[in-house]
């Protein structure tokens, strides 16, 4: 699917099925196209945190660090998800920031295992191993 027709599909189906039509172009191999579709979207609904938090895994998919961690806004939202995304796109350009935002998520939902692996990963595979 072309990413203008992607991004139209998008606004005629609703906002809220951004998320997983961006995730269906991605399967197709189509990244550009998920994020397109996933930028439009947020420009339309910005406190959609579905949308913001796709938008933001997209565009490390893409390996747009810096785009994703603006794209996902402050770190005071209260989404695991979209907190752990943050996380994510602050993970190679400030390591302080990304602790902060794993931790709030984490704080929010402390027995999520991809948040615990994000955040202690080396220290988790390395005790988990049998001796």
């Amino acid at each position: 699917m072309e990413v203008r027709a992607a991004a139209e599909e998008a606004a005629r189906l609703g906002d809220a099925a951004a998320p997983a039509l961006a995730a269906a172009l991605l399967r197709a191999g189509d990244a550009d196209g998920a994020a397109a579709v996933l930028l439009a979207a947020a420009e339309r609904s910005p406190d959609d945190v579905r949308v913001r938090t796709a938008l933001v895994r997209a565009l490390l998919g893409l390996g747009r660090a810096a785009d994703a961690l603006a794209a996902a806004g402050s770190a005071d939202s209260r989404d695991p998800d979209l907190l752990g995304a943050r996380g994510d796109a602050a993970a190679a350009a400030d390591p302080a920031e990304a602790e902060r935002c794993w931790g709030a998520a984490l704080a929010l939902r402390p027995d999520d295992p991809a948040l615990l692996v994000r955040r202690h990963g080396r220290g988790l595979s390395a005790s988990s191993r049998p001796r």
